[in-house]
């Protein structure tokens, strides 16, 4: 890759330094590069250590060995208010915003740049507004803080870190607790932020598709402390995502949907027509979901034609010198053919 290089690391260990002295290690051995204008996901299976991984790269906490570089300089070496200025964090607990509106919390990003008395300038209002305006959060600058949404309320503090103006924005699971619209809505701005800003985005997410939506770049942490990264589709065409999120194999991974299944019965076969690729496709995920095998030879025991007349869709089900059934929903097809 030929863009900058915004942080690295070499020969990293991470993990505890114990009251006792003892230290316990999570990782080590961790060679790492962030690009400039690319959003990179960290992923992996709870207790993985991802947190902890989170905390050490933004010098919240030590590392037990190895060095942590930011551009050209160690970043142990960097001070406090310098590093604020490079690296913006939206951690998963919120800080305490009773009494405030959303313009003075987005305003507490401009604090490493004002002097003493925290006096904003042109400069720093023009700042937050950019930020209000890239997050869509303009409309809620007025508002106090503890009447928001979740959704709102994570837009603000995305919009908190980008008034930093950092090269580096880190955020620990910035979805957890949205639903799906407001999920995407928060990838979706941090991808047009990487763009527009030409910084970098770190993330932790346990939101496997959009991660492998939306990513330029996956870092996988495996349960035994092994790192791996790469683009989201080498991640799944070498298997290690699949290695990393189903080691017992309980469930059957669809490397082309990118997704796990819990395995049915197996025992009857169906093949499905039909014009309608919509249909054809949702009619399969149903008949797989119950555990029942989708083949495509015509000699299958069961067969399903879905039709598509001005929107409504009908299903016939034929074979096993049974009557043909016709069915006006999937529920339907599927319950009677549950009892197959």
């Amino acid at each position: 890759m030929n863009t900058p290089i915004i942080l690295h690391t070499h020969g990293l260990t991470v993990g505890y330094h114990e009251k006792n002295a003892a230290k316990t290690t999570i990782a080590s051995g961790i060679d790492l590069e962030f690009h400039q204008g690319t959003l990179t996901c960290l992923i992996g299976p709870n207790g993985a250590g991802k947190s902890t991984l989170l905390r050490t790269l933004i010098g919240l906490q030590r590392p037990l060995a190895g060095e942590i570089w930011l551009h050209d300089l160690p970043l142990k070496s960097i001070p406090t208010r310098e590093l604020s200025k490079l690296i913006s964090i939206v951690l998963t607990e919120p800080p305490e915003t009773d009494h405030m509106t959303v313009f003075d919390l987005v305003s507490l990003g401009r604090h490493p740049y004002t002097n003493w008395l925290g006096k904003l300038e042109s400069y720093d209002k023009e700042a937050i507004f950019n930020a209000l305006d890239l997050t869509h959060a303009n409309a809620l600058a007025s508002r106090q803080v503890h009447t928001l949404s979740d959704g709102e309320r994570q837009k603000v503090m995305i919009a908190r870190a980008i008034a930093q103006e950092p090269i580096l924005m880190v955020l620990d699971e910035p979805t957890a607790f949205l639903d799906f619209p407001h999920r995407i809505d928060i990838l979706h701005m941090l991808k047009t932020l990487v763009l527009r800003k030409n910084c970098a985005v770190l993330l932790s997410t346990h939101d496997l598709e959009l991660a492998l939506n939306t990513a330029d770049t996956i870092l996988l942490m495996d349960q035994d402390g092994s790192l791996s990264h790469g683009a989201p589709e080498d991640h799944i065409l070498s298997g290690r995502y699949q290695q990393a999120f189903n080691p017992s194999g309980k469930f059957e991974f669809d490397p082309l949907n990118a997704s796990f299944h819990i395995p049915g019965h197996q025992g009857n076969h169906v093949s499905i027509v039909g014009d309608d690729l919509l249909a054809r496709h949702w009619t399969q995920h149903a008949f797989e979901r119950i555990g029942w095998i989708v083949d495509e030879s015509p000699s299958a025991p069961h067969c399903v034609y879905v039709k598509n007349e001005g929107n409504e869709y009908t299903w016939e089900l034929s074979g096993c010198e049974r009557n043909k059934q016709n069915f006006s929903s999937i529920a339907q097809l599927i319950a009677f053919c549950k009892n197959i």
